[in-house]
Formats: C-alpha cells, structure tokens, sequence
C-alpha cells in the first residue's frame, strides 16, 4: 500500500497544471492505500476535495482551477488521491468502506472541526458515504456527477474509457463492494451539480437523491439541497465551467465576501 502521506508544497506548480512533488512528507503510524495532498496555503477554511474514477486532483482540481477559485475566496485547499491515480501506487485489493476510513482519517487530520467537501464521480459517491457514516466530521457537501447508483460495472464496459490497468483493477475491486445510496443518506446541505448532457448524472438522478433525503431522514426538518446543471456540458468537461465553480464557492461558508473567483 502507498505511505500515508500530506504532500505539503504541491500548490506549487510544475509541469504545466500538474501539482509538484511531496516537498515535506509525513509517515503515519499506519500506511493508507490514499494520499492526501495540501494544494494551497491560504489561512482559511479547510476544503477537501475528492477526485473521479480515472483522473487526478492535479486533472480534475488544479487543471480546472477550482484550487485557484476556492483560495481567492479564502479556502485552504486540500485534496485526496486515490489508488492508482496522480501517481499513487496501486493496491492489490480495497473497498469502499476502507476508501472511506481513510477520506474520513484525513478530514479529522487537516481540521478539527466538521469540514465543507466536494467529490466529484466516484469520489462523490464516496463523499456521499462518507459524510452519512461519520456526519460530525462533515458541514457541507458539493457532490458533482453525483449518481444514487453504482454505474462502475458500465464504466467497465465502456470502450476505450478506463483504459490503465491499475485503475480498471480498482474499479472491479469496488464493483464487488458496490454503492449502497439508501445504507445511510447524509444529512449535510448540499449542492448537487452535473451537465446537462451527462447521461451518468440526470435530473433523474437528483430527484432519486431528493426524495431518499426526504425519506429517511431523522432530523427535524430537510436539510437544503441545491442544484445547478449546466447547458453544454457532460460528465467530462462540466468541471471546467467557472459557472460551476462559481456556484460550489458561492455555496461553502467562509468565502472572502465579494472576492472574484478567478477566470
């Protein structure tokens, strides 16, 4: 398994939009199959972000500037990288609980109270676990391409989509330990987003997500929910709106009031 580690430094950029390399790693007691990485140093809030199956938090947040955006409006940025992703080394098996275990260890380690989230994919779907099994440690979530069901078995049969060995391997193992949206709905606000020509992230999808809050919650009245989707876009590229991002800023607490968010 890869060495726990926080990557500080890797705001810095280097090879075009990638992050550089841990400039002062840390070893926890116990190694995780993730890596955590500290994106900026901006005094402020932390926000966790948590990448797609088949991408990076270099390719899906630094790439497309959601770094850039949140530590104008006053964010210290924070991302996880999965298995066999950002030059992470891949495991020979893992599930989503133990997924979880760790995104849940690193958001108790970059702050001690709750923190705001955003996934995106597979990592919305984890953050949605997430945040259901361990609600005090999360206060608000973004959930973008966010399906209530596990398409991964799709995303396998989908040519010349997943091509890297050691990410198709990642993606059986999760097959077997498939995603279980009605297990525990989480409580947290949250904004939903996803293009509108995203055939993996519909309006279907939104109203499943609505109706299960609805459903099963135990709290004394539903949490805010909002949605914004996006003309135009699909499950690729709908990260690269700064309409998008926009609208996730504008919905997390602690932004710089009146800040302008970057191009």
């Amino acid at each position: 398994m890869s060495e726990d580690r926080i990557e500080a430094g890797s705001h810095v950029p280097q090879l075009g939009d990638e992050p550089a390399s841990a400039v002062n790693p840390t070893t926890a007691d116990t190694p995780t199959a993730t890596v955590l990485r500290e994106l900026n140093t901006t005094p402020g809030p932390s926000v966790l972000l948590i990448h797609g199956l088949a991408s990076s938090s270099a390719a899906n947040w630094v790439a497309t500037r959601w770094v850039r955006s949140l530590g104008t409006a006053g964010f210290h940025v924070w991302a996880v990288d999965l298995p066999a992703h950002g030059m992470v080394r891949p495991v020979p098996s893992i599930t989503r609980e133990t997924l979880c275990a760790e995104i849940i260890g690193h958001a108790r380690r970059i702050s001690s109270d709750p923190v705001v989230a955003v996934g995106y994919s597979l990592g919305a779907q984890l953050l949605y676990q997430c945040a259901a099994s361990a609600p005090s440690r999360f206060s608000r979530l973004v959930l973008g391409g966010f399906s209530m069901v596990d398409r991964l078995t799709a995303v396998l049969e989908t040519p010349d989509f997943l091509v890297d060995p050691a990410q198709r391997h990642l993606a059986r193992c999760l097959v077997s330990d498939p995603f279980h949206a009605y297990a525990a709905v989480p409580h947290q606000p949250a904004l939903l987003f996803s293009g509108a020509d995203d055939a993996w992230s519909t309006p279907g999808d939104h109203a499943v997500f609505l109706a299960a809050r609805r459903r099963r919650r135990t709290w004394e009245s539903e949490p805010p929910t909002e949605v914004h989707v996006e003309p135009k876009r699909d499950h690729v590229n709908v990260v690269t709106s700064k309409r998008v991002r926009d609208t996730a800023v504008r919905f997390l607490p602690g932004r710089t009031p009146g800040a302008s968010h970057g191009a």
